[in-house]
């Protein structure tokens, strides 16, 4: 504004015209709202009040609507899943239940997993452990046991299954309401071993150690078979020739050289080892020849009249013990003899392996 119009407009405002005029001014000024703004100035001034010279500009609000929400209709109700209902234009659960998703979960049973109800504990990835398990270290176990003190009575343990056994059940012992390795017991190897077949020369019944039998020594001179004895070192020894300490011979015999022999046979004639020559046997322990002996020479070589003795001549052969007569009374059956032949006793006959006919 140059000076000229402003003293215009000063003298008007001075003068007190009329409004109609003074907005006139104004808008010879530049506008309505220019003028608006002098006018509103003028007449506080007028009525001797002050106020700020400029307007300060207030924000502009969103159109409000005031038209009440429609009724849900047919078209607007919507389709609830589960056991939820509508309500206006959204879903809600029964009275006592949260909603979790599509699913309605119940205040104090349910808690809400990842968008579906979780009756047990939620945990990790919005996953579900159900109830009677327990997560331990971060995996859902359905035994419900993690550690022993998990377990709520005593003697119990939390098994490999995490379900809490008794001691017994897992192969334990239970001392002072805990329960504990058993230690297996070593076997022992003598379990069911005898020591009753000692070795010869030594006594029985022995003793087990480690699985293995032992037995005593059998005392000096102690019966190991006929003929023989043990010598207290754990060996069995021919006795002495001519001797029977032991008794083991049958009567009229005694040991040569560790077997019974009978001291009336060719071959051991009245002692050990004392052998009838050729042309003689034995008779009643000594050597005498066919005259005197009867009608044999030896066991195997049988006697002419004529004191000769031939193999198989002149011998007095038998079938049975009846066709033996006089000295002669075993009829001897032996594989050394071509026939069976009459000897004098029994033994003569065992001494060439034979046996006596009946």
């Amino acid at each position: 504004m140059n000076d000229r119009r402003f003293d215009a407009l000063a003298r008007a405002l001075g003068q007190g015209g009329s409004r109609r005029a003074l907005l006139k001014g104004l808008l010879g000024l530049g506008g309505v709202t220019a003028a608006g703004a002098v006018l509103r100035d003028t007449e506080a001034a007028r009525r001797g009040q002050s106020g700020p010279s400029t307007t300060v500009p207030q924000p502009t609000l969103p159109p409000q609507s005031t038209v009440t929400p429609p009724f849900p209709t047919a078209t607007t109700v919507p389709t609830c899943p589960g056991n939820q209902t509508p309500c206006g234009i959204d879903c809600c659960c029964p009275a006592g239940n949260a909603k979790c998703g599509s699913d309605c979960c119940p205040d104090g049973q349910a808690e809400c997993c990842d968008g579906a109800c979780c009756y047990g504990t939620c945990y990790g990835e919005e996953l579900c452990c159900s109830p009677g398990s327990r997560i331990c270290d971060g995996v859902c176990y359905s035994g419900g046991c993690c550690t022993d003190a998990d377990c709520g009575l005593a003697g119990e343990v939390c098994g490999a299954d995490h379900i809490c056994h008794s001691c017994q059940e897992v192969g334990q012992v239970c001392q002072g309401a805990t329960c504990v390795p058993t230690t297996s017991p070593t076997p022992d190897p003598c379990s069911g071993v005898v020591c009753n077949t000692p070795p010869i020369c030594h006594i029985a019944p022995g003793s087990c150690a480690n699985g293995q039998c032992s037995y005593a020594r059998a005392g000096v001179d102690t019966a190991c078979g006929a003929c023989h004895a043990c010598d207290g070192a754990g060996n069995c020894n021919p006795v002495q020739n001519n001797t029977d300490p032991l008794g083991g011979c049958p009567f009229g015999s005694t040991c040569c050289g560790g077997v019974c022999s009978s001291l009336n046979s060719d071959a051991n004639c009245g002692f050990c080892g004392d052998r009838c020559p050729p042309g003689q046997g034995c008779q009643a322990g000594s050597c005498a020849d066919c005259s005197a002996y009867g009608t044999r020479c030896s066991l195997s070589e049988p006697c002419c009249a004529d004191n000769t003795c031939i193999l198989a001549t002149c011998s007095q052969q038998c079938n049975a013990a009846a066709d033996c007569t006089g000295s002669l009374v075993c009829c001897c059956q032996a594989a050394v003899l071509p026939e069976h032949f009459c000897l004098t006793d029994h033994l003569a006959c065992q001494e060439i392996g034979g046996n006596c006919l009946l």
